[in-house]
């Protein structure tokens, strides 16, 4: 049958391409390589015999030569070489044609070229001695060898044909599997595709109803007066806090630079500065944040820097630092007084603040606001899925033709015509 297929796609015919289902490539591939199996055997047939029988006959020739008779007029020298040579040429000659004829054409072959190899090899070798003595034996010897040259080389192009009917074989092969895993990668990822699109069509709905309820919402909020005033004095709680935070700052700079100035005397006499160092870092890290605990710590360090300013050994170069301690015995109940006035003020904050956070439209609107975020997040890991899904599908869809060309160009060398394929 395809030897009729490669007549009718034969150079010269001036007929369309055949056309071939792609699920047929399987089908016509491993049909044509057994018909072509069967032409080779067949087309072998002829030189294999031809070199199984001279293989035959040489080895007999080669046998006969030990008990061939010779003029033992030769030199003595000669006559022990050729003693020598006939056993020796007679087991190079034997081992070389009794190897194992294997069926397959390319093993054959193989076995043949090796055994002529073997052969040529022995003529070279212990047979060179040989022709003065046996000199028509030797020239039927090399005639036979020279056959088997002779059908190695009749072997030898129709080998070479199936390495490379072999070799279109396995490409044809190969590009029939990548496409089809290309085909199914392919359905695989536009289905995905399709999954992730209807899915960010899903939530960008989604997204848009919570944010019409987030509106809603506010709406709600915004028409409830005592939310509304609770907002404005969050507004004014917060700035108290604020201001109460620079009161306790503009407070606790001037004792800082101080007891800094006191921490370097005390470094000199090796003596207090441990504590003063710890005073100054709780200042400094806590700013606004100073409690009870460190108004102590003050508290028992700032009789020694007020000792320290009054002996002169301090000497204060602001009119701040000189207002601060003109009257020290104000400077512990200044600090408490305002850490009072801040846990105050911090408290009343809480209770607006938890008070707007429990109105039903807010804590909505910050539940709804979440779940907004939520939904953004998913969108954006979908799409940048989506961008790359699609790019894989694009670099697919590119390369499917171009694998299909290449096994069309397979398939034209196969049947030396021309093949389209449907896809």
């Amino acid at each position: 049958m395809f030897k009729k297929v490669r007549d009718l796609l034969a150079p010269g015919k001036n007929i369309p391409p055949r056309e071939i289902s792609l699920d047929e490539i399987p089908a016509i591939i491993g049909e044509e390589e057994r018909s072509w199996r069967e032409e080779l055997q067949k087309r072998m047939d002829q030189p294999r015999e031809k070199f199984t029988e001279v293989s035959s006959t040489l080895l007999i020739r080669v046998t006969a030569l030990g008990r061939s008779e010779r003029d033992s007029v030769y030199h003595p020298k000669i006559e022990k070489i050729t003693r020598n040579s006939i056993p020796q040429f007679e087991k190079a000659i034997t081992t070389s044609l009794s190897r194992q004829a294997p069926p397959d054409p390319a093993a054959f072959y193989q076995v043949a070229t090796e055994s002529l190899k073997g052969c040529v090899k022995a003529l070279a070798g212990p047979g060179r001695y040989l022709g003065t003595v046996f000199p028509d034996q030797m020239k039927e010897v090399k005639v036979l060898i020279d056959e088997l040259g002779h059908q190695v080389n009749a072997m030898t192009p129709l080998i070479a044909e199936d390495k490379r009917r072999s070799r279109s074989y396995s490409r044809a092969r190969e590009s029939f599997l990548s496409i089809r895993e290309k085909q199914a990668a392919l359905a695989e990822a536009r289905e995905k595709l399709s999954i992730l699109e209807a899915r960010e069509r899903d939530l960008a709905t989604k997204q848009d109803e919570l944010a019409r309820e987030k509106e809603e919402c506010d709406r709600r909020a915004g028409m409830d007066g005592a939310l509304q005033d609770a907002v404005r004095d969050k507004g004014l709680f917060s700035e108290r806090v604020a201001e109460i935070g620079r009161e306790i700052h503009g407070t606790t700079s001037p004792l800082i630079h101080v007891f800094a100035k006191a921490e370097k005397i005390l470094q000199k006499r090796s003596g207090g500065e441990k504590e003063i160092k710890r005073v100054i870092d709780l200042l400094s890290l806590e700013g606004g944040k100073i409690d009870e605990g460190l108004v102590e710590r003050v508290k028992n360090v700032l009789p020694l820097v007020i000792s320290m300013v009054n002996a002169g050994d301090i000497h204060l170069k602001n009119q701040e630092e000189i207002n601060f301690f003109s009257n020290p015995d104000r400077i512990c109940p200044a600090l408490a007084s305002l850490v009072n006035r801040r846990k105050e003020a911090e408290s009343d904050l809480r209770k607006i603040e938890e008070f707007i956070r429990s109105h039903p439209a807010v804590k909505r609107a910050g539940q709804v606001e979440k779940f907004i975020k939520e939904i953004v997040n998913d969108r954006e890991k979908i799409g940048t899925e989506i961008v790359n899904t699609r790019e894989g599908i694009r670099m697919m869809e590119k390369e499917i033709p171009e694998r299909i060309h290449d096994l069309e160009a397979v398939l034209r060398e196969l049947f030396a015509g021309s093949v389209r394929l449907k896809v």
